[in-house]
């Protein structure tokens, strides 16, 4: 008797794209709590898709304005679209800047977001740093958003 062969399962695909926001640049000479600019990426999928997975990278550069240490803590915070916000990633003392001027040190933070990018749409991201000092340290963020979904 001649096998017949199975038939096919279809197995979903998945497939990763990134959507970025534009880099914000802010100075900041306080040692209490300061958001940085809020920066929004635009999340925009086939119609039919599903988001899976959504991972955000955070860029953090953190540039000495003054020949003194700095401590910083950061917390990044991610938004729906007018939403509330929510912390993402919250640890006290992660850059230690040396005393130089132009001294600069770069994160890039990835965190698990997939609870609050659930859908096509806008979502916000900032990121609130807390300096050991009121000496001026200038940052640059940027936010991606790598997004696994399926059809």
């Amino acid at each position: 008797m001649p096998m017949r062969p199975i038939a096919k399962l279809a197995v979903p695909k998945q497939v990763e794209v990134s959507f970025a926001s534009d880099e914000a640049q802010d100075e900041i000479s306080t040692d209490t709590a300061t958001d940085t600019t809020a920066r929004t990426v635009e999340v925009s999928l086939p119609s039919g898709a599903t988001i899976k997975r959504a991972l955000l990278v955070a860029v953090v550069v953190a540039r000495n304005g003054s020949a003194n240490t700095q401590n910083i803590g950061l917390n990044i915070q991610a938004r729906p679209s007018g939403g509330s916000w929510t912390s993402v990633f919250n640890k006290a003392n992660c850059i230690g800047l040396p005393n130089a001027e132009g001294a600069a040190v770069a994160l890039a933070i990835p965190q698990e977001v997939s609870s609050i990018v659930t859908e096509p749409g806008t979502y916000e991201f900032k990121t609130t740093v807390t300096q050991s000092s009121a000496n001026p340290v200038t940052y640059t963020t940027i936010y991606v958003l790598i997004i696994a979904y399926e059809m």
